[in-house]
């Protein structure tokens, strides 16, 4: 193994340097044209809601709005009193996964899950014609939670839904059937997101 060097004087005196100009501030001299820059940036976030299973029939469905809905009211984008302007959030969706834990009755986790395509949704005729981008099914076990995950496409990923486009409210991003009554289903799905008022 070999030791390590001392830093040399010059080293030191560099290091000191540069926390001096850190913690008091230091002067620049800009570009002679400003130079572009980003005016409203994407931001990440994870949607996360956790459904219990009722019946084997019945499908937890994650939608767009439901994405839209979250991120309006975690990130304090919903309307104030007084307020006349909306803020109109856009979303990208990047990846989605599942989750299956045994609930009370201690029933194997076993789910099925459809992850959607959702590029061009807005001009689909009718909701209902959306396709399945891919279908798992996982098996956990007492002590091992049952589990599938997607990441989308790069056509669906650069999709922006948006409360304001027709349809995208309804696009179904996910949905998960419980072979038995009682599983915990914890839904989560990556994106990005946007929001700004519309222009006066």
């Amino acid at each position: 193994m070999v030791p390590a060097r001392n830093p040399t004087t010059a080293q030191l005196l560099t290091k000191v340097n540069n926390l001096e100009r850190r913690m008091r501030g230091f002067r620049s001299v800009p570009q002679d044209n400003p130079p572009a820059f980003v005016a409203l940036p994407w931001n990440s976030f994870t949607f996360e809601r956790t459904d219990t299973s009722t019946d084997q029939s019945l499908l937890s469905v994650v939608t767009v709005g439901n994405i839209l809905t979250q991120v309006a009211a975690k990130c304090a984008l919903q309307v104030e009193s007084g307020l006349t302007r909306d803020a109109n959030v856009r979303i990208k969706v990047i990846s989605a996964q599942v989750w299956g834990t045994v609930g009370s009755n201690l029933t194997v986790p076993d789910m099925i899950v459809r992850f959607y395509e959702f590029n061009g949704g807005a001009s689909l005729p009718n909701i209902t014609r959306q396709q399945v981008r891919d279908q798992q099914r996982d098996l956990g076990t007492l002590n091992k939670p049952a589990k599938c995950g997607y990441h989308f496409p790069s056509s669906d990923r650069q999709e922006i839904l948006s409360e304001d486009s027709a349809g995208d409210n309804d696009l179904k991003i996910l949905d998960v059937q419980s072979a038995e009554a009682g599983l915990n289903l914890t839904m989560r799905v990556q994106i990005l997101w946007q929001s700004s008022f519309p222009d006066s």
